[in-house]
């Protein structure tokens, strides 16, 4: 409400000042100095001094020209910018509206505007720090039309009556108070506001504009009231301006006809001119000076006039009758609520009736009969649906009866005189932000302690409400239980909330009221402990049950200077920061005892202090101010402290942020001029400013789920940007265990936690071996392990093309953001591909299609570098479709998942069957111990297997009905199978894992068939057969295993045979035969009955 955020957005050149340079090109008088001594002893205007006074600590003045000075310096940032800066993009979270009790809908203070004069359906408005917005349809939609424009920070607004298309907007606000950011000129529009000409020639570099009148019947001459800066004219329709009177001047205005005009001022007296304002001189009035005047004359009865004179806490009103010579003050037993009108006063007269007349203050107040007596109509602490605090007032150009009110709330409109009032606030974006926060567990839930519109809150909606009135201040969730939240309003007044925000109470159960106390005052929640929160006065304060009750816990930390700001190690709650003034402390047990560490900073106000979250020894400092750098980092404990300012502009730094996912390198920084971003650890900064219109930065916030950092502006409401390069995002799943997987995108964070922060792995990437690393580059790929099925989101900038640098040999390469044919990779130089395309799925397998978020081998003969692009490549000639009239064996285990190996006769390259290297330990993978998975069919191979799930298949499919021998070593000793094609072997044991395998080029197979007929009487036959000829043995032996009967000795040729068995002398029972060939032997059972 009152109480304004004093924060003046200037900057000076950055390091170029010495100290004894900085003085000399100070303002030679600041906004505190030129208010009179009434005004600066009151309250109100005390806490506003403070908060210029952040800026201009310790001189107490702000350095001339630095707003321009750090306007060129950042401008020149983005000229130089780069692809990261232009991509990141800021999206408007509202509040449009805002909404504020008995006010309804609320947008923020607005203390200029004009209808067009020939259709009034289009309306200019000028808020305190949002830029000038226009609507079309008569006040229902709005649109900000000077985002880009050097100040957004308005105070005058005035429209060429002969062509409406021309409007002349002068920033910066002319009042007492701080929250009037300084202007930097004026702005022209000659196309109703399309485009815009920036005009500072004439004109001080920092400007507070209180009105700008056009001459009627000459409309290229134009006046403007600058404020503490004097009175103005332009004879060439605004291009340039020169002085007419020094001193402040409140107000001026012009007659009807355009012959005379008249100013007055604090510091210019009344004045009044007779030519037009081409000249300016005294005349005797008897008009009392005051702290602020603002007056007004009826065009239709120029002799009427009727000024408000704000002076030792009160207004009185008056009248002339004479055209401005004698003044009678009128009404004098009404009561104008002028207690705060050097922040607050208008005096408005009804252009065609003078016994209409408007004086605005707290309320808004109307006389109907010339002044005999006013009446309250908004009764904005009255139940009145006008939001207090009155800015301006405009007339419709037409209908006498409309009017326009502007104040702390916005824009209402009266079609009635002001008998009733409805709200133009809808499609306004223009809240002043003090802090900002996010519900930990529901990003969307947002709170934001504002100026003059309390602590407002939305829920993921355009549309947000206050939580509780006054100027809020900072707000804090407890982070494991969002029911549970702290805020405050101005001087530390705490609320608090158990139940997410539906209610709030008071929360000031401990807290001495004699403590000094910042404005803002901090609240920070303990980020172990639920529940416990801390917030300081001159002491600090811990509470144990969510804000129901404190206790101080220090002594005065810094004498009787309030603490400003205070941060906790996420990492050691133990360690903990607190600033004051200049002054920055620390505490090694919990908030208890506090040692001054102000060692080599800069004598300026510090703004944020905050602690690295894994490593408790590394803290950052922002400062406010100029002439010095604003971002500090100490790496020891506070023990000191080194610049990381580089080629920031010289602005105050409001905050910082420290990326939770890359707390090394990449910061965050809000400051006067813009957010700004450094991924290298401060040596270079760039500016994050797509969609974020040249308003104030002042506060960060950021939600790690959805990855959205948010800034609470001064006067354009909260803003949220995703911090991944474009927006672009690829999603894929791994598997349990280990994966073969790449980034597919280029992300400003690359730390391997960030991107897989439940892996349990290292990251492995191939160099000639495997090697470990922390960062995951674009194109590259890389082993992780997990522990279970995941799904994963990358976020970042598409690149493509996109070059990888290649080895000689093995390198692991990785897809884009979409499906890339292998076809349409091109190497430089060219041919050096000598394998195919490999991807792991607990196996290798050939692939023709890189798949987005898999990694990929490959085999060079030679360095080089790929691209992937549409350019054709043709693969090796010898594919897997190759194979195809090969011989054979699939592996298969019991997880189902197979391994192919394949026996050729070809003439084949078999190198460019080679396999990559084995993946990391405890990986599944089976391959010929040659490193490849075709082999020669001539010779025996040994198969190795690794961590396969057991029981294991193997099955045989001859495309020359050939069979397999397979070998291998059991717990019983030597194994020997053979297999014909279709054929399958089960393996049990898991400790077998190497088999030999070779392809006999028979068609027969080693093999014993069962006799038949089985059981049988007095004889049956037994069919066998061998691969090769061979020296064979067919045995009979009874259930004991003694040997009974040789059936078969002697050297046999390859193919069927058959044995027929006479048991005459055989009594019934069960007995065994047996077949052996070249050290392989077969058995089976027979039931004799006799």
């Amino acid at each position: 409400m009152r109480k304004i955020l004093f924060a003046l957005i200037l900057s000076s050149l950055c390091n170029v000042f010495a100290q004894n340079e900085y003085r000399d090109k100070l303002l030679e008088s600041s906004v505190y100095d030129q208010a009179p001594a009434e005004l600066k002893n009151r309250k109100a205007f005390i806490r506003e001094w403070k908060f210029f006074e952040e800026r201009a600590f310790p001189e107490g003045k702000i350095p001339n020209k630095a707003y321009e000075n750090s306007i060129q310096q950042r401008n020149q940032m983005r000229v130089n910018s780069n692809d990261l800066t232009r991509s990141i993009t800021w999206t408007n979270l509202g509040p449009t509206p805002g909404y504020y009790s008995n006010y309804g809908n609320i947008s923020s203070r607005i203390v200029t505007g004009a209808y067009n004069p020939t259709n009034p359906n289009i309306i200019y408005i000028g808020p305190a720090n949002g830029g000038v917005w226009k609507s079309i349809d008569n006040g229902t939609s709005w649109t900000p039309l000077t985002d880009d424009q050097p100040s957004l920070s308005m105070g005058a607004i005035a429209i060429d009556p002969t062509n409406p298309e021309n409007i002349y907007a002068g920033t910066g606000e002319a009042t007492y108070s701080g929250a009037s950011y300084y202007g930097r000129g004026l702005l022209k529009s000659t196309n109703g506001g399309a485009t815009w000409q920036h005009i500072t020639s004439g004109l001080p570099s920092s400007s507070y504009f209180s009105r700008i009148v056009i001459r009627p019947g000459n409309s290229i001459q134009l006046l403007a009231a600058l404020g503490t800066s004097g009175l103005y004219r332009s004879t060439n329709s605004g291009v340039t301006w020169t002085q007419l009177l020094a001193g402040r001047c409140d107000d001026v205005i012009y007659t009807a006809s355009g012959d005379t005009a008249f100013a007055v001022g604090n510091g210019i007296g009344m004045q009044r001119s007779i030519n037009g304002g081409a000249t300016f001189s005294s005349f005797s009035s008897n008009l009392p000076d005051g702290t602020r005047t603002h007056f007004d004359l009826c065009l239709k009865t120029p002799s009427i006039m009727y000024a408000a004179v704000y002076a030792s806490s009160a207004v009185k009103v008056y009248k002339s009758t004479d055209n401005g010579v004698v003044w009678n003050q009128i009404a004098t037993s009404q009561n104008f609520d002028g207690s705060q009108a050097w922040y607050d006063l208008y005096c408005k007269v009804h252009p065609k009736n003078p016994n209409v007349v408007f004086v605005g203050t707290i309320d808004v107040y109307r006389s109907t009969n010339g002044g005999a007596n006013f009446s309250n109509i908004t009764n904005g602490y009255s139940g009145g649906n006008v939001h207090v605090d009155q800015h301006n007032l405009v007339f419709h150009p037409s209908d006498d009866n409309t009017i326009l009110s502007l104040n702390d709330g916005g824009i209402y409109r009266s079609t009635n005189l002001g008998a009733s009032f409805e709200n133009l606030n809808e499609k306004l974006t223009l809240t002043q932000f003090y802090r900002i926060a996010a519900s930990p567990f529901t990003p969307a839930r947002i709170l934001g302690g504002t100026q003059d519109n309390g602590t407002q809150q939305t829920y993921g909606t355009m549309n947000w409400a206050a939580a509780f009135g006054g100027d809020g201040g900072e707000v804090c969730f407890n982070p494991f239980n969002s029911n549970f939240i702290i805020g405050e309003t101005q001087n530390g007044g705490l609320r608090r909330t158990t139940n997410g925000g539906s209610s709030w109470i008071s929360a000031s159960s401990g807290i001495s009221t004699s403590e000094s106390v910042a404005w803002v005052a901090p609240i920070i929640a303990h980020p172990v402990t639920s529940g416990t929160f801390y917030v300081a006065r001159t002491r600090v304060y811990r509470s144990i049950d969510n804000g129901g009750s404190w206790t101080a816990i220090s002594g005065n930390v810094n004498g009787t200077t309030a603490v400003r700001e205070l941060a906790i190690s996420k990492s050691n709650p133990l360690i903990m920061y607190a600033t004051s003034s200049s002054k920055v402390f620390k505490s090694e047990d919990g908030g208890v005892n506090w040692t001054n560490v102000t060692f080599g900073l800069p004598n300026k106000t510090i703004t944020s202090v905050y602690v690295h979250p894994t490593n408790s020894s590394i803290s950052f400092l922002t400062f406010s101010g100029f002439g010095t750098e604003k971002v500090y980092r100490s790496t020891n404990g506070g023990t000191s402290w080194s610049s990381i300012h580089a080629n920031l502009p010289d602005s105050p730094a409001n905050d910082m942020f420290i990326y939770p996912d890359d707390p090394d390198k990449t910061y965050f920084i809000s400051s006067d001029v813009g957010v700004f971003m450094t991924t290298d650890s401060g040596l270079s900064w760039i500016e994050i400013y797509q969609g974020l219109p040249n308003t104030v930065a002042i506060h960060l916030d950021y939600s790690p789920t959805i990855q959205k950092l948010r800034v609470g502006t001064h006067g354009r409401g909260v803003f949220e940007a995703s911090l991944n390069l474009t927006g672009t995002s690829a999603s894929f799943t791994t598997q349990s265990g280990w994966n073969l997987l790449s980034i597919p995108l280029n992300s400003i964070n690359k730390s391997k936690d960030y991107f897989f922060p439940n892996s349990n792995s290292y990251a492995y990437t191939y160099e000639n071996g495997y090697q470990i690393s922390d960062s995951l580059m674009l194109g590259v790929g890389y082993w992780l392990k997990f522990p279970s099925v995941q799904s994963h989101t990358i976020y970042g900038e598409v690149v493509n093309p996109h070059t990888i640098n290649l080895s000689s040999g093995w390198n692991i390469i990785g897809a884009m953001n979409s499906p890339i044919q292998t076809n349409s990779i091109t190497t430089n130089p060219s041919g050096i591909i000598s394998s195919q395309f490999f991807a792991y799925d607990n196996g290798y397998n050939p692939v023709t299609v890189l798949e987005v978020g898999k990694g990929h081998w490959l085999k060079t003969n030679a360095s080089g570098s790929l691209t992937f692009t549409t350019t054709s490549y043709k693969p090796p000639e010898k594919t897997s479709s190759s194979l195809d009239e090969t011989d054979k064996i699939v592996i298969k285990d019991d997880d189902s998942q197979t391994y192919s190996f394949y026996f050729t006769d070809r003439n084949f390259d078999l190198s460019q069957y080679e396999l990559p290297p084995s993946p990391p330990s405890g990986s599944k993978d089976a391959r010929f111990i040659s490193n490849r998975f075709v082999e020669s069919a001539g010779t025996a191979q040994v198969i190795s297997i690794s961590n396969l799930q057991y029981p294991i298949s193997l099955n045989y499919n001859s495309k020359k009905n050939s069979s397999l021998e397979l070998s291998f070593i059991s717990q019983n000793g030597p194994v020997n199978v053979f297999l014909k094609s279709g054929e399958e072997f089960i393996i049990h044991d898991s400790k077998i894992d190497r088999i030999k395998a070779k392809v006999s080029n028979s068609e027969y197979g080693f093999s014993l068939a069962q006799n038949y007929p089985n059981p049988f009487n007095s004889s049956t036959l037994i069919n066998f057969e061998i691969p090769k000829s061979a020296y064979t043995t067919l045995k009979l032996f009874d259930l004991l295993g003694r040997e009974l009967k040789i059936l078969v000795q002697e050297k046999l040729e390859e193919g069927k045979h058959f044995y027929k068995l006479d048991v005459s002398d055989l009594s019934s029972g069960v007995y065994f035969y047996s077949l052996n060939w070249e050290g392989n032997s077969l058995s089976k059972r027979m039931i004799l009955i006799k």
